[in-house]
This record gives C-alpha cells, sequence and structure tokens, in this order.
C-alpha cells in the first residue's frame, strides 16, 4: 500500500512539473505576442516611410524585448539539462573563462546573469543524454531477462 502511494505521489509530482512547464511555455508565447504586437505599428511605420535606419532601430529593439523574456528560459531548460547530464555522467562543455560573452558552446544572455547552451551544443548535449540513457536501459533489460531466463530453467529442472 506505501509503495503505491509512493507511486501515486511521484506521478502527481510529475504532472504538476509538465503542467508548470506547459503553464511556463504559454506564458511565454503570450508575452512574446505582446511583445510583437507592440512593436509591430512602429515596424510598419518605418517600413512604410522607407527608412531603414529606423526600422533597424525599432527591430533591435523588439529583439532586446524578446530576448529578456527568452534568455530566463533558456537557462531554465539549460539547467535541466545539464543536471541530466550529470545524472547520466554524460560530459558537459566547459563554460567560457570570466572575460568571454561566448563560445562555441555557451552564450551569457544580455544581462550577464544567465549561461546558457547554443542550440547545437543543446542538441548535441540531450542527444549524448539519450544515448546514455538507451545503454543503460539496455543494459537492465538484459540483466533481468538472463535472470529471468535463469529462474525458469532452475524451475524447469526443479520440477524433474
Amino acid at each position: 500500500m506505501k509503495q503505491m502511494l509512493a507511486l501515486l505521489n511521484r506521478a502527481k509530482r510529475r504532472l504538476s512539473c509538465l503542467w508548470r512547464q506547459w503553464l511556463a511555455e504559454r506564458r511565454l508565447e503570450r508575452n512574446l505576442e505582446e511583445v510583437g504586437m507592440r512593436y509591430a505599428p512602429m515596424l510598419a511605420e518605418a517600413k512604410r516611410a522607407k527608412d531603414e535606419d529606423k526600422y533597424q532601430e525599432v527591430l533591435g529593439h523588439l529583439l532586446v524585448d524578446e530576448n529578456l523574456f527568452l534568455e530566463p528560459v533558456l537557462y531554465r531548460r539549460t539547467d535541466r539539462l545539464m543536471r541530466r547530464a550529470r545524472g547520466c555522467l554524460v560530459s558537459v562543455p566547459a563554460k567560457p573563462s570570466v572575460g568571454e560573452h561566448e563560445n562555441q558552446f555557451w552564450r551569457r544572455d544580455q544581462t550577464g546573469r544567465f549561461w546558457y547552451l547554443k542550440p547545437e551544443a543543446e542538441l548535441e548535449l540531450r542527444r549524448a543524454v539519450r544515448d546514455a540513457r538507451r545503454q543503460s536501459v539496455i543494459f537492465w533489460i538484459s540483466i533481468v531477462f538472463g535472470f529471468l531466463g535463469l529462474l525458469i530453467g532452475l524451475v524447469s529442472v526443479w520440477r524433474k
């Protein structure tokens, strides 16, 4: 009974975590839409006036505001991936030295508080974690089926 309650509590926590992640994604989408709607009239006006400098300036402000919403999300996603990678004993790329703002794997956000993985490095690390988990599952499945075969063999010999 205690095992069943523990299993249900674990499932509830996992669903709660998934629900929070889903809500955070929706909130991020809504915030990005609001930022886009705030800058859309200014971009349209600059395009209509054929003022390329003004258009690029407004576009730069738009990207800065979008990044202020995106970068903490990217940091949290990187943090979760790093914990998963360390749990699977997958090597994690080293962060740049103190003076650098990015290298081939890492990038620092605009505020200078967060480090997050670049998309290519994130995909590579996710692939490595997935392969490590797959190897672990294959190892344990082979052990379980070997033990099960041994048990069936012993039971069949015992009966005779």
